[in-house]
């Protein structure tokens, strides 16, 4: 047995003016709230730990590498154009190098900036 669901998204201008890709994963992907008790902490009430400044870039994972305590951050393009992408990181974070798969340094270290 099968259970699958689907949606209609009417919109003007072409599918990538209209943030398709994004629509769908926020259908595919939904949200799980988890509502706790007011507690002591050091965050705000709103955070975030990474944020992308392109509505053309999706993050998708944030995992431990392999063979160092470095983060490693997966993501992709889906509008198929080239984009200057800004990612906001945590406070602590001083370096960043773009990587392949299997997580081997591809070029010089990316600029990370306060």
């Amino acid at each position: 047995m099968h259970h699958f669901v689907y949606a209609l998204y009417p919109h003007g201008g072409t599918w990538k003016q209209a943030l398709t890709e994004r629509q769908g994963r926020e259908f595919n992907y939904k949200l799980d709230a988890l509502q706790v008790e007011p507690h002591a902490g050091a965050l705000p009430a709103e955070h975030s730990f990474f944020e992308i400044d392109a509505d053309n870039v999706v993050l998708t994972a944030i995992k431990k590498a392999e063979d160092s305590n470095a983060l490693v951050l997966r993501f992709y393009e889906w509008a198929g154009k080239n984009s200057d992408v800004g990612i906001r990181l945590p406070k602590g974070i001083t370096s960043a190098t773009l990587t392949n798969l299997m997580e081997t340094p591809e070029g010089v270290p990316l600029q990370v900036v306060d």
